[in-house]
């Protein structure tokens, strides 16, 4: 953000007061400098060698399900006992560090059934690792591709809000083009400037949130952070960085950098389709133009107010049946202890298992 604003204030008001030559010479020097640091921190840097695709990973636990897809589940209430019948080898240790193991959860349970053994001569291998991956995979990798597939859904928000985000940016230079820069007999703000505006006010609000809204949420919550992830949705890399996988973490902040890149497609396509429907009904010119004096930017900005409250309910419906990483979707039933080791199945669990 301050790279951003400073790119909006300092550097621009170079490139239109003083010079284009050296407005463009001061990012090139300091993407010289950046390529420097870069190679002086490559000798530090702890590389991790890769373990194998995360994708094969989630790709097997879909082939797997469906082709068990006609087997029942073994307790299909009580996840604590059905992950007890379940391939669920202990986690892995590779580079110096564990995996963090999750317990089995309810939700897309479907996917469940690819690690259901049927056969644990034929399917399991003495070291314990499966004979056939694509037929059998552990509980850690089907949790694993249902924190994949639990995040789309909330990408899909902030996606959305991005594009909203990005149509304000836009067109916020398009009105400073036609306002009176002027500060004083010598001073003009360059259009572009204006839109640093909606970095400070966010800069502004943190303090505010933090000091203000969380306290008020924790005190109502009872929740540490007062509201959730997925209800601030301040911290979207935050969210995205605690509920992807171990091994997908640097998919994480891609997440959040992909929804921005999308965001500019679709904001695009959204004054496309805006300008064809308001043209269609009578208008020389849709409601979106270069010129904000001809066109009707304020009906822009209702629709992307329409916009943007159905896409918070949308956020809300998603939070409502989110279930965050790590929390098993039910307990263990009243009057049923819990199966702490294999010893303890009973005999039905047993002849489960075996089948």
């Amino acid at each position: 953000m301050i790279a951003t604003f400073l790119a909006l204030t300092v550097v621009l008001y170079v490139q239109v007061s003083v010079s284009w030559g050296l407005g463009f010479a001061i990012p090139t020097a300091l993407v010289a400098v950046a390529f420097v640091v870069f190679l002086v921190g490559t000798k530090v840097y702890v590389y991790v060698p890769p373990e194998g695709s995360i994708f094969s990973s989630v790709a097997r636990v879909f082939v797997a399900s469906c082709r068990k897809w006609r087997l029942p589940l073994p307790h299909p209430e009580d996840a604590r006992r059905q992950e007890e019948l379940l391939y669920n080898p202990p986690a892995a240790v590779g580079n110096g560090r564990r995996v963090f193991k999750l317990p089995l959860t309810l939700q897309l349970s479907f996917l469940n059934k690819a690690a259901i053994v049927t056969d644990a001569a034929d399917e399991i291998q003495p070291n314990g690792a499966p004979a056939r991956p694509w037929n059998l995979c552990s509980v850690q990798q089907v949790e694993e591709a249902k924190c994949l597939l639990k995040v789309i859904p909330v990408w899909i928000f902030g996606t959305l809000w991005f594009t909203v985000v990005t149509e304000l940016i836009n067109y916020t230079f398009f009105q400073a083009s036609t306002m009176d820069l002027h500060m004083g007999k010598h001073f003009t703000i360059p259009p572009a400037s204006i839109v640093a505006v909606l970095y400070v006010s966010v800069a502004l609000f943190v303090p505010v949130y933090d000091l203000l809204i969380v306290r008020a949420a924790q005190r109502v919550t009872k929740a540490g952070r007062g509201i959730t992830l997925l209800q601030s949705m301040v911290g979207q890399t935050e969210f995205y960085n605690t509920q992807f996988p171990d091994q997908m973490h640097t998919l994480a902040n891609a997440a959040f950098y992909c929804a921005q890149g999308v965001s500019s497609y679709l904001a695009t396509l959204v004054v496309n389709i805006v300008n064809a429907r308001t043209r269609q009904h009578g208008g020389s010119t849709g409601w979106v133009t270069d010129d904000i004096n001809v066109g009707r930017i304020d009906y822009f900005y209702y629709a992307m107010a329409v916009l943007t409250g159905a896409n918070f309910v949308y956020l809300l419906v998603c939070s409502h049946f989110y279930q965050y990483k790590g929390e098993q979707a039910a307990e263990t039933p009243a009057g049923r202890e819990p199966v702490t080791d294999s010893g303890s199945l009973s005999e039905s669990d047993a002849a489960l298992l075996k089948t």
